[in-house]
């Protein structure tokens, strides 16, 4: 037999289908990996966004107010109000002076 091309053996064709296999397998890993984390992401940003728009949230980041129990320590002032947050754990709100 007289042949001029190159012919692939068997082992290299699966070897091939092998590395298509893991790369779809690993594309689509990783892309579902992105789309939760961008979700996880967006998730806080809104619920971050609305309780700095709540008139009735005591503890917002970085506002220097938490809840404490009565009274409130040192270098810290009551803040008087109705607060959600605060009425959960039966406590009042506080700021950093």
């Amino acid at each position: 037999m007289n042949k001029k091309g190159v012919e692939l053996s068997i082992n290299a064709i699966v070897i091939i289908i092998l590395a298509l296999l893991v790369l779809v397998v690993l594309f689509f890993v990783i892309q579902k990996g992105i789309i939760q984390g961008t979700t996880n992401y967006f998730n806080f940003s809104e619920s971050a966004e609305k309780e700095i728009a709540s008139d009735k949230i005591c503890a917002k980041m970085f506002s220097g107010r938490m809840c404490y129990k009565s009274p409130c320590p040192e270098s810290y002032i009551e803040i008087s109000g109705d607060w959600d947050d605060c009425k959960k754990i039966q406590s009042i709100c506080c700021e950093k002076k």
